[in-house]
Parts: C-alpha cells; structure tokens; sequence
C-alpha cells in the first residue's frame, strides 16, 4: 500500500501529470456542463460557450497553484483569459465542424475539448505560467 502511495506522490511531483490530472477535471466539469446545457435545450455553441466561462475561473487557480507552482499574479490571469478565449474560438470551430457532419453534439464536444486540452497546455507552460527561472538553468547548462 506504502509503495502505491510513493508512487503516486513521485507522480504528482511531474507537472505534465499534474496537467493532466487538473486538465482532466476541469475538462470533466466543463464537458458536464455542456451536457447539462444540452440538456436544457440550448444551442451547443451557447451551452460550449457558459461550460467553458465557469471552468475558466476555476482553471486559472488549480493550473497556476496546483500545476506550474505560480503565484496568482494580473499578468498571468490576463494571459490565461487571452489563451482560454483562444482556445474557445478552436473550440467552437471544431465543434461547429463536427456538427456539421452529421455526428453526434455530444461526440463533437469531446473531440473539441480534447483537442483545446492540447492547446492550454503547451500555451500555459511556455508562455502563461513560464517562469524565468527555468530560462536562466537552460541557459547556464
């Protein structure tokens, strides 16, 4: 039992694990809204639209405390607004995409948010949540 808990805490010490477990519970949440919204009879570009305005608050402080270790700071809160608004117009186009198809808006939105998953993460690391410290040791290695 004491190495299943090793393990994992070796796990969380990895910011991509990190990642992926923060990214997979606010995509969760933000997935389940959008089905709830769904549900009540709204378009899937305004169900998208409010699932991803509710999880983008809660994502700002799990992703810069619990995954990258930042402090919450106005600069990287305007970034990540900026990066998540991005991410929704990729969101929204590929949802609008698959839609078309034929496919089910269920299916389009997993799809969507998998491929917006990718996004925040490569822009949170490299450019929200970089942090000059990990220049300066690339740079002196």
């Amino acid at each position: 039992m004491s190495s299943i808990k090793n393990l994992s805490k070796k796990l969380l010490k990895r910011e991509s694990i990190r990642f992926i477990v923060a990214g997979s519970f606010n995509t969760l949440c933000c997935y389940l809204i959008f089905i709830m919204g769904l549900l009540a009879g709204l378009a899937p570009w305004l169900a998208m639209t409010i699932a991803t305005a509710i999880t983008i608050c809660v994502g700002f402080v799990v992703m810069a405390r619990f995954v990258f270790g930042c402090t919450l700071t106005l600069r990287r809160s305007m970034a990540f607004v900026v990066m998540q608004g991005i991410g929704y117009l990729i969101n929204i186009n590929i949802l609008s995409m698959i839609s078309r198809t034929g496919l089910s808006d269920y299916f389009a939105g997993i799809m969507s948010l998998l491929v917006t998953a990718v996004f925040t993460f490569l822009i949170s690391k490299y450019i929200v949540f970089f942090k000059r410290q990990q220049l300066q040791i690339k740079i002196k290695n």
